[in-house]
């Protein structure tokens, strides 16, 4: 129990409700016993089983409209159900936490008055841990919901799930909200910053390139015997430094990876090769 609101005044209510309720059932008994002596038995049980402090079960079954409109007319149904609410009322008077956790933050104290909508405080759930992760817009639909993601904060590793992609961008950042779940004994500490690694979708026979290779919107140059030609290619993704070409080129190919002014295609050209490291 993370609180309980003061139940007197709804006890109290509760019990004046039931005790209305048995005073007009009891009124009625009588008159069923001439009237529909068929039914009065479930009814007398009825009226035996009720409990000021106990809870009201399932009202007797009724066969006929001719016994409905009887009841309606002293007002049983309505007793029953004004009771009902007030037990549903009375049991939201304790709010239990629905996971084990930690209180993370405490808005109220013994004794304070509880406003409608006010915040009385704040839980964490040490079962299943959630982490939002905010995403520049344009990377959501990279990603690739089925798999891990590997969670890290100093040498420390997890990993955790995409539970959901928030719909609505952040209009300041221009970023999704990414919902990632962790499960497991050994969770990281609340409140502490980590580094998220996303596997994004896989394009098959692509080429990572420096951005200077692109001349213009989407175009590269080659060296094909001794020249340089111009070719289209299509762009799958743009990085920071470097961009992923999904097709326009084939292996072999002496792709112009450095950016080049004052040429056009044709002129003679001589591929050199880069090294790893140059």
């Amino acid at each position: 129990v993370l609180l309980r609101v003061d139940e007197r005044p709804v006890r109290y209510k509760l019990a004046q409700l039931k005790s209305a309720f048995l005073t007009n059932l009891a009124k009625i008994l009588p008159e069923l016993e001439i009237d529909f002596p068929e039914d009065v038995d479930p009814w007398r049980e009825y009226f035996a089983g009720i409990e000021i402090e106990g809870s009201m079960t399932d009202l007797p079954r009724v066969g006929s409209d001719k016994l409905k409109l009887y009841l309606a007319r002293y007002s049983i149904y309505q007793g029953y159900y004004d009771i009902r609410a007030q037990e549903l009322l009375l049991s939201k008077a304790a709010i239990r936490a629905p996971f084990d956790g930690v209180i993370a933050e405490t808005a109220a104290r013994v004794g304070a008055s509880a406003m409608t909508g006010g915040r009385l405080g704040r839980i964490l759930s040490l079962e299943d841990l959630e982490i939002e992760v905010a995403l520049p817009a344009e990377e959501a639909a990279w990603l690739d919901r089925e798999a891990e993601v590997v969670l890290s904060i100093s040498s420390m590793n997890w990993t955790g799930r995409i539970l959901r992609i928030g719909g609505v961008i952040d209009s300041a950042t221009q970023t999704l909200s990414v919902f990632v779940g962790i499960e497991g004994a050994s969770l990281p500490p609340v409140g502490s910053f980590l580094e998220a690694r996303f596997l994004t979708h896989k394009v098959r026979g692509a080429l990572r390139v420096p951005r200077s290779t692109l001349q213009g919107e989407n175009e590269i140059y080659l060296v094909e015997y001794g020249r340089l030609i111009q070719r289209e290619v299509k762009i799958a993704r743009y990085e920071d430094d470097t961009i992923i070409l999904a097709s326009g080129f084939a292996a072999g190919d002496s792709i112009v990876v450095e950016a080049l002014e004052g040429v056009v295609p044709g002129m003679q050209a001589r591929a050199r090769v880069v090294k790893q490291g140059e």
